[in-house]
């Protein structure tokens, strides 16, 4: 039965009075009338289609037949870890030393030494001055505050250094399609999930029910209804950076071709 499903062919014809039977003829369709379905079946049938009667049985078979999820395909997964420093994240680097006049020292303020606006290149680094370059990619702000205190202390005088992320590019998603607000997003801390995501993006314009998402996971990718999210945690995937999501409105139909 489930080989003869996938393949078959349902036609629905005319069954009205003779009168309506010689009018069909004449109606506008898309594809084949059922006497043309049903000659070529008792033909040759070289398609290899089967004609099945679209009974009770048939239905309460196929409304059993369940697509596998976006929770079967991906996983609910884990909260990203988007305190990773990335390729393109903009830094702020703020020194500081015990001497007012060492290397950063400041004149009759706090001993601090600024440099807003570091860009991680394309090989994961940062420069800083008399600390030379510093792999920033793949470490946290934290990790790359010690670094850079590591390279300066033989330089400078009890030197601390603090590290924070000025601009997130790194950990972000691409929300685009039939939302309020298409954009690339930053994720949180806290680890964001599918739906949070949709709602930073203003949410979906449509119904649920009639909301198609296609969620990209690297060279993965899902398709299923917003309603199947809410509905179901398994399907609320924790995002990961890079991730992508369309939006599109979809709604569910069905198509009677013939002389209908």
């Amino acid at each position: 039965m489930p080989s003869a499903l996938r393949r078959a062919v349902l036609t629905v014809g005319c069954i009205l009075a003779p009168l309506a039977v010689a009018g069909c003829a004449g109606l506008p369709h898309e594809g084949p009338s059922r006497a043309a379905v049903e000659q070529a079946h008792d033909n040759n049938n070289t398609s290899g289609f089967v004609l099945i009667d679209v009974d009770r049985k048939v239905a309460n078979y196929l409304a059993q037949v369940a697509k596998p999820s976006l929770g079967d395909r991906f996983g609910k997964g884990r909260p990203a870890r988007v305190n990773m420093i990335g390729s393109g994240d903009v830094l702020g680097v703020k020194i500081w030393e015990a001497d007012q006049g060492g290397l950063f020292g400041t004149a009759g303020m706090v001993d601090r030494g600024e440099i807003p606006n570091v860009v991680v290149d394309a090989r994961g680094r940062i420069h800083i001055p008399y600390a030379g370059a510093i792999r920033a990619r793949g470490r946290t702000p934290a990790e790359v505050a010690l670094a850079i205190t590591e390279r300066l202390k033989t330089k400078t005088v009890e030197p601390q250094v603090h590290v924070a992320v000025i601009k997130n590019v790194a950990n972000v998603v691409t929300v685009s399609g039939n939302v309020g607000a298409p954009g690339i997003y930053p994720l949180s801390m806290r680890g964001d999930t599918l739906l949070d995501v949709l709602a930073g993006a203003s949410g979906a314009r449509d119904p649920s029910y009639e909301t198609k998402i296609r969620y990209s996971q690297g060279k993965k990718t899902g398709v299923t209804y917003l309603d199947q999210v809410v509905q179901s945690q398994q399907n609320n995937l924790f995002v990961q950076p890079g991730d992508k999501i369309h939006v599109e409105r979809k709604p569910k139909t069905y198509s009677a071709f013939g002389a209908v």
